[in-house]
C-alpha cells in the first residue's frame, strides 16, 4: 500500500489497522474472470460501477450486470462497493452476514437487484450507526449492537413449533440421517438470532467477575433450547472455580421450566489447577463464610427466590430458598460443605426468569438484576479464594485422595495414526514387548529378534495381529454364532457359539498363572472334578485316598491314581507307587 501511495502521490497516510476491513479470500481475489471466460464487456461494466459508486449515483442496469458477471458474486461485489464508497454501501460478506442474522435480519444476503440491495443497506442502518461501525462489531466483538428492549418469547415459541414439527415428521419416517443434522442445524439458528440477544443483554449489564464463553451454543439432543455460558474471567486460561449459564426453552417436561429463562451459577465440580480443593478451604475462614452469605442474600429486585442447591453426598437436607434474611439452617449447610474436602463439589444457586418478565417493558432493568446476582457471587468467590492465597497464616488442608489403583508402566490402549508407509506396523513389535516381556528389550534388540519375539508369544497365544478390514464384524472380534461341521462326518453344519479374538485373549488372562514348567499338562485336556466325601472337614475316606492315590466316585470299585492317564495322554511318570493296594470302603 506504501508503494501505491507514492505511485498515485496520495496524500493520506498508508493504514496501520486493519481490523474489521473486509477482505477477500486470498485464494481468489479477482473481481473479474479470466480472459478466456470473460466477456467483452465485462471490464467496461466493472469500470462504471466503479465511477458510480464514487460519485454515489449507482445505476441499476449496472449493479444488476455486474452480479452477473463470472467470479464476481455478491460479497466480493458489495465489498468493492464498500471499500470505493463506507458511507454508502454495505459489504454483504460472510462476516456482516452472520451478523446481521444475529440482530434478527436472516435473509440480508438475499439480493437479486439494486432495489433489493438498497432495501437491505435501509434496514441495516438501523443496526448502526455507520457501516465502518457495523464491519468492526462483526470482526471484533461478534456481538449485537443494539440489546433487546424486551426477549422475542412468541418469535422463540413459532420457530420451536415448527422446528419440532419437522423433526418428528423426519423421525416418524425413520430417517435418522436426515433428523439429526436438522437439530443440529435448528439448534445453531436458535443460538444466531437468540443466543446473540442473551449476550447482549449481558453486555449491557456489564459483569465485571464473569466472561461470557466463546461456545456456548445449546447441544442437548433431546430440546430445542438456547443457551449463554459463563466461565471464571480471572481463571479462564485454566481450571476455572465457577461456572454459569442462562438457558431457555420453549419445551420441557416441567410446567415451571417452560418458557421460563434459568439463570444458574455454581462451583466447578473437580478441583482446581493446583489439585486442591480451593473454595471449600477459602469457607473455612468465618470472613469468607460471611462474605459468601451475604452475596447469596443479596436477592433484591431479582424476578423469583433463588434456589440453593448442595450435593446429597454432603448435605442430605432439602434445598434453600434464599431470601434477604438469616437463615441458621443454610449456615449449618455450607459449614457442612466447606469441612467436606475431598467430597463432590456441586453447590449450585439457580434464579427462574418467568415468562412474563421477559416479554414486559422491565426485561433490561430485571436482567441487569439477574446477572448482576450471579456476578456477585462469582466476585464473593474470587474475593475469597484471593484472600486465602494470599494469607500465610492459613492451615492449607490437602485433598483426602482417592484410593486407585496402581497404573502399568505404559498405557494398555494405544492407538498409532498416520499415513501407511509411516511405521505403524514396523512399530507394533517393541510396542507389545514393552507390555508383554519387557526384560527381553534390556539390551539391544535387532529388528528380526523383536519380530521373532513376538511371533513366539503369538504361538504361546499371549498376542494376536489382526487387520480390521471392511468385513470384520463383531463375532470375529467378541463372539457370534458360526457353522461348523457334524461331528458325525456327514457333512452336516451345525451352529456354535464361537469366542472371537478379544474374547479368547481376555479368558487366557483370566486363567490363574503358575511358576514352573509342566511338561505333560495339556492346557486343552478335560478336567473332572471328584469329591471325596463331600465337604466335611475331616474324613478318613478322603485322608486314605490321598494316601493311596485312590478315586472313589460312588461305587465299590476303585480307580487308581496310578493307573490313569495324564492330561496329556502320556502314561504316568515313573516311580509311583501306591503305599497300600486299593480295596472297596
Amino acid at each position: 500500500m506504501k508503494n501505491i501511495r507514492e505511485k498515485l502521490s496520495l496524500v493520506a497516510q498508508t493504514p496501520s489497522d486493519f481490523t474489521g476491513l473486509p477482505t477477500s479470500d486470498p485464494r481468489s481475489p479477482l473481481l473479474f474472470p479470466y480472459r478466456s471466460t470473460r466477456q467483452p464487456d465485462d471490464i467496461p461494466i466493472l469500470w462504471r460501477l466503479t465511477h458510480e459508486a464514487v460519485a454515489g449515483t449507482l445505476q441499476p442496469d449496472t449493479f444488476n450486470r455486474a452480479l452477473e458477471i463470472g467470479n464476481v458474486g455478491l460479497s466480493k461485489l458489495t465489498m468493492g462497493l464498500f471499500w470505493i464508497n463506507a458511507d454508502l454501501y454495505l459489504a454483504l460478506n460472510s462476516k456482516n452476514v452472520a451478523y446481521l442474522s444475529e440482530l434478527g435480519f436472516p435473509d440480508a444476503a438475499e439480493i437479486v437487484s439494486l432495489e433489493t440491495y438498497q432495501a437491505t443497506i435501509e434496514r441495516a442502518r438501523t443496526f448502526a450507526p455507520s457501516f465502518t461501525a457495523l464491519s468492526h462489531a462483526a470482526w471484533v466483538s461478534g456481538g449485537p449492537v443494539l440489546p433487546p428492549d424486551r426477549f422475542p418469547l412468541q418469535e422463540l415459541q413459532e420457530t420451536t413449533a415448527s422446528s419440532r414439527a419437522e423433526f418428528s415428521r423426519l423421525t416418524d419416517l425413520g430417517d435418522v440421517q436426515a433428523a439429526k443434522p436438522f437439530m443440529q442445524q435448528t439448534q445453531a439458528k436458535l443460538h444466531n438470532r437468540f443466543g446473540s440477544l442473551l449476550k447482549a443483554t449481558v453486555r449491557q449489564s456489564q459483569p465485571k467477575a464473569l466472561v461470557v464463553r466463546e461456545d456456548t451454543r445449546y447441544t442437548g439432543g433431546k430440546i430445542f433450547a438456547v443457551r449463554v455460558a459463563f466461565q471464571d474471567r480471572s481463571r479462564s486460561g485454566g481450571k476455572g472455580l465457577y461456572f454459569g449459564n442462562l438457558v431457555i426453552s420453549v419445551e420441557s417436561d416441567s410446567e415451571t421450566q417452560a418458557n421460563t429463562l434459568m439463570a444458574l451459577f455454581g462451583l466447578a465440580h473437580g478441583v482446581d489447577s493446583m489439585g486442591r480443593d480451593t473454595v471449600r478451604l477459602a469457607l473455612q475462614k468465618p470472613a469468607a463464610m460471611e462474605r459468601v452469605l451475604s452475596a447469596l442474600r443479596a436477592v433484591y429486585d431479582l424476578p423469583t427466590s433463588p434456589q440453593l442447591t448442595i450435593v446429597k453426598e454432603v448435605w442430605s437436607g432439602p434445598d434453600f430458598t434464599l431470601t434477604g434474611r438469616a437463615d441458621p439452617e443454610l449456615e449449618k449447610a455450607l459449614h457442612t460443605y466447606a469441612v467436606s474436602v475431598g467430597k463432590p463439589r456441586k453447590l449450585e444457586v439457580l434464579v427462574r426468569v418467568p415468562a412474563e418478565a421477559l416479554i414486559s417493558a422491565e426485561y433490561p432493568d430485571t436482567m441487569a438484576a439477574v446477572i448482576g446476582y450471579l456476578d456477585g457471587l462469582a466476585a464473593a468467590i474470587d474475593e475469597v479464594v484471593r484472600d486465602m492465597e494470599n494469607d500465610d497464616a492459613i492451615e492449607v488442608q490437602p485433598v483426602v485422595p482417592l484410593t486407585v489403583q496402581p497404573q502399568p508402566l505404559h498405557p494398555l490402549n494405544v492407538i498409532l495414526y498416520g499415513p501407511p508407509g509411516t511405521g505403524k506396523t514396523y512399530s507394533v513389535a517393541r510396542l507389545a514387548l514393552e507390555r508383554l516381556d519387557p526384560d527381553f528389550l534390556s539390551g539391544e534388540r535387532t529388528r528380526q529378534e523383536l519380530q521373532d519375539r513376538l511371533t513366539q508369544l503369538q504361538a504361546e497365544g499371549r498376542a494376536v495381529f489382526t487387520t480390521f478390514h471392511q468385513n470384520y464384524a463383531y463375532e470375529d472380534f467378541i463372539e457370534g454364532i458360526k457353522p461348523v461341521p457334524a461331528p458325525d462326518g456327514s457333512g452336516g453344519v451345525t451352529y456354535a457359539l464361537v469366542p472371537g479374538i478379544l474374547k479368547r485373549l481376555v479368558e487366557r488372562a483370566s486363567a490363574p498363572v503358575l511358576s514352573g514348567a509342566f511338561s505333560d499338562l495339556n492346557p486343552d485336556g478335560q478336567v473332572w472334578k471328584i469329591s471325596l466325601d463331600g465337604t466335611a472337614g475331616s474324613s478318613s475316606t478322603r485322608e486314605y485316598c490321598l494316601k493311596h492315590g485312590e478315586a472313589r466316585i460312588g461305587y465299590e470299585q476303585v480307580g487308581r491314581f496310578d493307573e490313569a492317564v495324564t492330561l496329556s495322554g502320556a502314561p504316568p511318570k515313573a516311580g509311583f507307587t501306591p503305599e497300600a493296594p486299593a480295596r472297596p470302603f
